[in-house]
């Protein structure tokens, strides 16, 4: 939703006390879910800067800012979604359903999160004193 990411999370940083966090979370689109994002759900793929979806261009923006960063990675069990799904043919929501289905199960056995499967990403960071 937008292009400037280190003044998008500046603009966030200038609302945090000294002392205070700053805690953003954003969709990773950079594996599983944004390449069905991007082949069943084009539109919504296409509103998202893909670019600031790395953990580490975000932790180094806020290191720039002068903020500690405490941690800044891939979160979430495995998911996909789709906005609008109720319009979408039966056959994409049946392979989401198979997928998200599949993907459930196999992080419900090997609890883990990742690049490839974590459908988010978080960033925190505390803002000096």
């Amino acid at each position: 939703h937008f292009n400037d990411t280190a003044d998008i999370i500046n603009r966030h940083i200038a609302f945090v006390k000294p002392g205070g966090t700053l805690f953003i979370t954003l969709p990773n689109f950079n594996a599983l879910n944004g390449w069905f994002q991007k082949n069943y759900d084009k539109e919504n793929y296409d509103k998202h800067n893909i670019e600031c979806m790395d953990p580490v261009l975000l932790s180094n923006i806020c290191k720039s800012a002068g903020l500690e960063v405490v941690q800044s990675r891939f979160f979430g069990r495995f998911s996909l979604w789709l906005e609008n799904e109720g319009q979408k043919p039966a056959g994409v929501r049946l392979l989401k359903k198979a997928l998200w289905t599949a993907g459930k199960i196999l992080t419900k056995l090997v609890p883990f999160d990742s690049r490839q499967l974590s459908p988010y990403i978080i960033l925190e960071a505390r803002k000096p004193l």
